[in-house]
């Protein structure tokens, strides 16, 4: 369980951190 909650900040902190990289893959891959 706590892992889960650690994957989860860490990938909003990712988005955070690399939101323009994780738009463009978002749209490249969808």
């Amino acid at each position: 369980m706590v892992s889960a909650i650690l994957v989860f900040w860490s990938y909003i902190w990712l988005r955070k951190r690399c939101n323009n990289i994780v738009f463009v893959v978002h749209l490249f891959f969808s």
